[in-house]
């Protein structure tokens, strides 16, 4: 699970406790890996599975993030919301071979 704020982090840990789960998920704070390739963080977790994780802010609402992931064999997904254009996004989700930009229309 990765996660932008602690209110959601604590959210998941109780749910995820109560549940039974909590031995099966691992919370990663995404602020922890702004605009960088965090490598201790990710080599502690999924060093044989994930290459690169890098979060960035994007204009949504508060404490909304877009995320690039980099699997261990060159897989790239970019993944963001309903969120404005942003530079730094597509600068980092260039070339990805899948682009998630979830959308909501009511």
């Amino acid at each position: 699970v990765i996660v932008p704020c602690n209110i959601v982090k604590e959210y998941y840990e109780y749910v995820s406790c109560i549940c039974g789960f909590d031995d099966m998920i691992t919370i990663i704070n995404i602020n922890e890996t702004l605009y960088i390739n965090n490598k201790q963080l990710l080599d502690s977790y999924y060093k044989d599975f994930i290459h690169q994780l890098v979060s960035v802010p994007v204009y949504h609402c508060v404490n909304a993030f877009a995320v690039v992931i980099t699997f261990a064999n060159d897989i790239k997904i970019c993944y963001s919301g309903d969120c404005r254009p942003n530079n730094n996004l597509t600068r980092l989700g260039l070339h990805c071979d899948l682009l998630i930009h979830e959308a909501t229309f009511d």
